[in-house]
């Protein structure tokens, strides 16, 4: 009984220790530089932007958070985004942001890039599409914001670019190079704070933004926490009492 209950742990942890792929990165960024890091993007709503800074005045964590006040007309989007680098999408991948605003509406999305494909606006540049994540709702409060299942969500995506384009789309090496925040709320007043985002695996660093440079340039890793090596599938696990071994040498158990 002993054995098979170990035989079982170990089969479990066989699963549980899969690693990113050495060289991967998670990114993080707690938004404690003065400079901002989110790049103001498309809208169909017409806005004026009264600030866009890094401020004092709230917090999710640390001392600072990213803060949007603009005031916009009748619409449905005002994007802000914030460059990635590469993600591949697969049942790994984890993207949240943390965000506080004055009303409800704000969206997390990431930009799909399908290198495989060309743009009818511009025939040198690959096709993309938005991968819809959680909206903000609870006003006057911190929410976390994810972009859950992205595997499901690309395949829905699929669907959709079939169903429009009248034919099958080529998603092969899909990747995710960029975080969309849709901050429109309505027409009016839209005070908006960000804080604390994480996203990773990424194959590459998040790039900085051209116009800057330096250790506070936007787009620069805050934090970026390298990842061990992928345990190979199909290892030989074992639990020896209260020691894990992974192809007959002791392997350091690490979890979140």
């Amino acid at each position: 009984m002993m054995r098979q209950t170990r035989t079982a742990l170990a089969a479990i942890l066989s699963l549980t220790v899969l690693m990113p792929a050495a060289g991967q990165v998670v990114h993080r960024n707690g938004f404690e530089s003065r400079t901002p890091a989110w790049i103001k993007g498309p809208a169909d709503a017409p806005a004026k932007e009264a600030v866009h800074d890094v401020t004092d005045q709230t917090a999710h964590s640390g001392q600072l958070s990213e803060h949007i006040q603009l005031t916009a007309e009748a619409g449905s989007f005002i994007h802000y985004h914030y460059p990635l680098g590469r993600a591949r999408v697969d049942e790994e991948l984890s993207l949240s942001v943390w965000v506080k605003a004055n009303r409800p509406g704000a969206q997390l999305m990431a930009r799909l890039v399908l290198p495989r494909e060309r743009s009818a606006a511009n025939l040198n540049e690959p096709l993309t599409a938005l991968l819809r994540g959680d909206l903000y709702e609870f006003v006057g409060r911190w929410q976390r914001l994810d972009l859950r299942k992205p595997v499901k969500l690309m395949k829905d995506q699929k669907i959709l670019m079939r169903t429009d384009l009248g034919r099958d789309v080529d998603f092969t090496d899909a990747y995710i190079d960029r975080l969309v925040l849709n901050v429109y709320g309505g027409p009016g007043l839209t005070e908006i704070w960000i804080d604390d985002l994480e996203a990773g695996p990424l194959m590459d660093e998040p790039p900085a933004r051209p116009e800057s440079s330096g250790k506070d340039s936007p787009g620069v890793p805050t934090a970026a926490t390298k990842l061990g090596p992928r345990v190979p599938r199909g290892a030989t696990v074992e639990l020896n009492q209260d020691q894990l071994i992974v192809n007959g040498k002791r392997f350091l158990f690490r979890a979140i």
